[in-house]
């Protein structure tokens, strides 16, 4: 899905995956360790403002606000939350429009770098294998998702993948040495897909790869916080549509999602509308579209708790 991956250069240089390669673990991987911890600059004139936001989203009153990258406008609208309004960020934790190349219409960001450094750049930890975790996905428009769906973590999309068997990366060389493609040009990150897949890995993650394409504000950010986003690889999906499978059963309002979940903690279902653009769930109606901006579990006293 991701427009730099139709390039594929060569390396003049061959490093061996095994010094790049970076495990999943249960010890990182969390947001909280992940993000920087400066204060938000919002104007927000009560608790009850961020509990409105994070109801409609996630159907409870409280969502980690603070740590969440990706934001619905109409649901910041509606809870009395303003964001400023630039392109791009300069500093970490300012609103900016251009989170990713291929993000959803009528979303906002959060720019929250990582703060470990590698070899002068960012670099995100892997997350937890087993683990369910926010995402986004557009359906691919470059032809090369037969085999695996492209993500990018989305703390705040209320749409949850799990990661299941998973394994961390560097860069996509790194992944095409240790599972072994022998395949050039177009067809290596569905061979690589593959390779995985029939290794039982149910995904993997990109961890420090520079995307000059789907990271339009790259150049507007210090050149050691240019690493601007963490893939994930469902690499036994199919990313050509929105869903990255056919999970409705030919009636995605009467069957959900098994691969995802929605809501608070992942605890709602999904029912996803393969005719749309981007992944979705119908239980979070805001990913569908829709004007009102309403959890489906919206409805539950709120108890105000925000964190």
């Amino acid at each position: 899905m991701l427009g730099h991956r139709a390039w594929n250069p060569c390396f003049g240089v061959i490093i061996l995956a095994y010094a790049y390669e970076v495990e999943a673990d249960s010890t990182a991987g969390k947001a909280e360790e992940e993000i920087t911890n400066a204060p938000l600059s919002l104007n927000v004139s009560s608790p009850e403002t961020i509990a409105g936001y994070c109801q409609s989203v996630y159907g409870a009153s409280s969502c980690n606000f603070d740590h969440l990258k990706m934001f619905y406008t109409s649901c910041l609208k509606q809870a009395g939350i303003s964001y400023a309004n630039r392109k791009c960020p300069t500093n970490a934790n300012e609103w900016f429009e251009e989170g990713i190349y291929y993000r959803p219409p009528n979303t906002w960001w959060k720019w929250r770098p990582p703060r470990r450094q590698v070899g002068g750049l960012n670099k995100y930890h892997s997350l937890p294998g087993g683990s369910w975790q926010e995402v986004m996905h557009m359906a691919d428009p470059f032809g090369d998702e037969h085999f695996g769906s492209w993500f990018i973590w989305t703390p705040g999309s209320s749409i949850w993948f799990n990661l299941g068997k998973t394994k961390g990366f560097i860069e996509h060389s790194n992944a095409y040495d240790f599972i072994g493609v022998n395949v050039q040009g177009f067809g290596k990150n569905e061979a690589m897909c593959q390779g995985f897949a029939k290794k039982g890995y149910a995904s993997i993650q990109f961890l420090q790869h520079k995307d000059h394409v789907n990271y339009p504000c790259w150049n507007q950010v210090p050149s050691s916080q240019q690493i601007m986003g963490l893939e994930i690889v469902g690499v036994a999906l199919e990313g050509t549509h929105a869903c990255g499978y056919d999970c409705g059963g030919g009636d995605h309002h009467k069957n959900p999602c098994s691969k995802y979940r929605s809501g608070s903690g992942a605890r709602s279902p999904c029912h996803c509308d393969p005719h749309l653009g981007f992944l979705n769930c119908e239980d979070v109606p805001v990913t569908q579209g829709r004007r009102v901006c309403t959890h489906a579990l919206e409805g539950a006293k709120p108890n105000l708790t925000v964190v």
